[in-house]
Parts: C-alpha cells; structure tokens; sequence
C-alpha cells in the first residue's frame, strides 16, 4: 500500500504551518486526545505521520553555506531582518544595499549581476536560490523529487505552492489543503501567483478559512480530516 500524502497550500502568511502542525497532532494522536486543549499541552505521542517540506533539502543547503541552523529558516524575523551579503557571504542586521521587493523580482529573473553586490534578505535569497538558481538549472521538479523520493510513511508536506507541485501530489494519490485567510494579498514572487491560479482552478481537495480563533481552526482542520476518512 502506498504512503498517503496531505499537503497544506496557501499564500504567505496564511497559517500554513500552524495547519500543517494540527494535521499532524490529529494524525498522530489517539481518539481521546483530539481536541484543541490536548494539541496546545501535550506533544505527539507518536510519528505515524511525518511532516516535511519542499524547501526542506533547500533550507539545509543554505544552513551549510551560512554555518546556523536549519530550523533558524522557520523563524519570520530571521527571514526579514537578517541579510546577507552576498560578495562574503555572511549575515549582517546593518546592510548597505539592500533591494526592495519590486526591485530583487525585477533583477532576479535575469540574475542581474547587481544582485551580487547587494545585501538580501534572507527569505530573498531562500526565493533566488530555490526558484532562480536550482530550479532553473536542475529543473523545476528538483525539490518534488528530493522530497517525493524520500518518503518513507505517510507524509504531511506543509508548503505547496506551485502547479508542478499539486500535479505530483495528486498523481501520488494525496490531497490538498489550501489554508485561505481574509485579508492576505498575494505577493510578488511566482509562488503566490501559482498559488491563486491553483485556487480559481478548483485545484485543492479543501478549503479552510483561517478567519477566526486558533481553536475554531483547530476544529475545522479535525472536520476535513474526516471528510478525507483519516479520522
């Protein structure tokens, strides 16, 4: 019997993860502890399913080239606030050059060679190095395949955000969750842009709305999960 596969889609900021992490709890736990207060207090009891992320290979890559540690790409002030320079390769909170949003999308389609000489930030340089630099000279499906080829049990993958990525998720038989929260515009890197077209093409197996409490969320993760007979 194959592996199941959930993936959790959204724009950035949606809740993805904070969906992913209640899959998770709800999957692993027995009957008598899924509910909110449990999923807040007490850690999983076991690991019938594993939670993983397209960017996992990509963001252990950079954690080796930066010398910190992997889970350090899971923290949002990380990503915003620390740069790196890129000439030496080395963090800094006090950057010279930095790039406005506009700006890094307009000169990484291109690798411009101004982007060398200036400070990124690091969820910049995780978006030039992920989709600029190895998908475009490995192939788009470089990290489908490094995450698809090294499942081992059922697996919960927390960050679908491209087309390629639904369509090898649904041709292994998993479905998707898309986490949608009112009031999140889309950014300006491809990702997001895929991500809506998923939407308006009625892509996702279901659609969350994260508009409420995190308890409320809790328990219309609980309720999809059943729709799917997983509970």
């Amino acid at each position: 019997q194959l592996n199941k596969i959930i993936a959790i889609s959204g724009l950035k900021n949606s809740g993805k993860t904070t969906v992913a992490n209640m899959v998770a709890f709800l999957l692993n736990s027995p009957s008598w502890l899924k509910n909110y207060w449990s999923f807040k207090c007490l850690p999983q009891l076991n690991k019938r399913w594993n939670t993983v992320a397209f960017a996992d290979t990509m963001k252990q890559m950079l954690a080796d080239l930066l010398g910190v540690d992997k889970e350090k790409f899971e923290d949002r002030d990380f990503k915003e606030n620390t740069f790196i320079d890129l000439n030496e390769l080395r963090m800094t909170i006090s950057p010279s050059n930095t790039l406005s949003d506009n700006k890094f999308v307009k000169l990484v389609k291109t690798l411009d060679p101004e982007i060398k000489t200036s400070s990124l930030t690091v969820r910049q340089l995780m978006q030039m190095f992920g989709s600029n630099v190895m998908r475009q000279f490995f192939g788009d499906k470089i990290w489908i395949n490094s995450t698809l080829n090294n499942i081992r049990q059922n697996t919960i993958i927390s960050d679908l955000r491209f087309i390629i990525e639904e369509e090898a998720v649904h041709t292994a038989g998993g479905r998707i969750i898309y986490v949608n929260r009112p009031g999140i515009e889309p950014g300006n890197h491809a990702s997001e842009k895929e991500v809506i077209k998923l939407l308006t093409k009625d892509k996702f197996d279901a659609i969350i709305d994260n508009d409420s409490t995190e308890k409320e969320l809790f328990y219309k993760v609980k309720d999809v999960l059943k729709q799917f007979n997983l509970l």
